[in-house]
């Protein structure tokens, strides 16, 4: 049906008062004016509790005035102040540093309607992610556990990586306790050619109080890190990905543990004694090469400018 703005209005006032006269039902005026049922029955409570100006058009663009409830001009000034000296901190960060309760959407709105934040093509400002290496081998070993095969079979890789040198250590067990976990530590010991201080784990069960005590008869402390924090255990998650996307991809499903553990020891081979490291203070050795540059230059490391400083060796 084709009418004019004026004449669809008329019209759509007369049909919602039919329907509180209970002279037409909500179904046959949405097919008389070919829109859904939610539409007339909004119309219709927007009448009863408006009257005709509810169903009047509005005028499109921004309105005249102000809104009564808008933030005062000096708490919208002291809102941009602060996001502007914290630009990593979000609305509702900025909400709590107020003496006064402003819900955390006032504060994105007033950040948007002054053109701080969240303007076309804003991007949001992230703080760097700062990158470290330890100072010597053995300082801190990472330690976690990954799945080859996902978790369709029981076979788990446990491995452990130093934060120095990036010297590697693995193997493959049929399963994931603290009893699996202690065999592990002792090879792990014993195969290290360096003494360790720290072990660093995550909340897993299998690192639980049981291995603290054994660790601690060795002489050496465990760290857990918090929950859901994989980042600090960043460097043994970097060699997942490693070694799942250059090894573990290969490995036959239904291999016996004896043969993935044969593959893994070829693995680690390369990956100690043979793949250059480009990661901070590798400068493209090898975890071995590293080691002994540690131990020719003694207690002498190179920082993040290449310069020559003495720390302390504690080993």
């Amino acid at each position: 049906m084709k009418c004019n703005t004026f004449e669809m209005t008329q019209l759509k006032i007369k049909l919602v008062k039919d329907i509180i006269a209970k002279k037409r039902k909500i179904k046959d005026v949405a097919e008389i004016l070919e829109v859904n049922r939610k539409s007339v029955s909004r119309w219709k409570w927007a009448f009863i509790y408006g009257g005709e100006e509810a169903l009047l058009p509005k005028k499109p663009g921004p309105k005249d005035g102000t809104t009564w409830n808008r933030t005062p001009e000096v708490i919208e000034d002291i809102v941009c102040n602060i996001a502007e000296k914290n630009p990593f901190k979000g609305p509702d960060w900025i909400a709590d540093q107020l003496d006064i309760q402003i819900n955390q959407s006032t504060i994105y709105r007033i950040l948007k309607r002054k053109g701080t934040r969240y303007y076309y093509n804003y991007s949001h400002q992230r703080r760097k992610k700062k990158s470290y290496c330890l100072s010597w081998p053995g300082q801190e070993v990472q330690l976690d556990t990954c799945y080859p095969f996902g978790y369709q079979r029981k076979a788990i890789v446990y491995d452990a990586i130093d934060d120095c040198s990036r010297w590697a250590f693995a193997r493959v067990l049929g399963g994931k306790t603290q009893k699996h976990t202690i065999i592990f530590l002792k090879e792990l010991i014993e195969k290290a050619p360096f003494r360790i201080q720290v072990i660093r784990t995550d909340q897993g069960s299998e690192f639980g109080n049981k291995i603290k005590e054994f660790l601690k008869e060795h002489g050496i402390e465990l760290k857990r890190n918090p929950p859901y924090t994989p980042q600090h255990n960043g460097k043994i998650e970097r060699y997942h990905r490693t070694f799942k996307e250059n090894e573990a991809c290969f490995w036959p499903f239904k291999a016996p543990i004896n043969e993935l553990n044969y593959n893994l020891q070829l693995w680690l081979d390369y990956y100690n004694n043979h793949k250059k490291h480009t990661g901070l203070g590798m400068n493209k050795m090898t975890p071995v090469q590293k080691i002994a540059y540690t131990i020719i230059n003694d207690s002498f490391f190179q920082n993040k400018n290449g310069t020559l400083i003495l720390q302390q060796n504690n080993n």
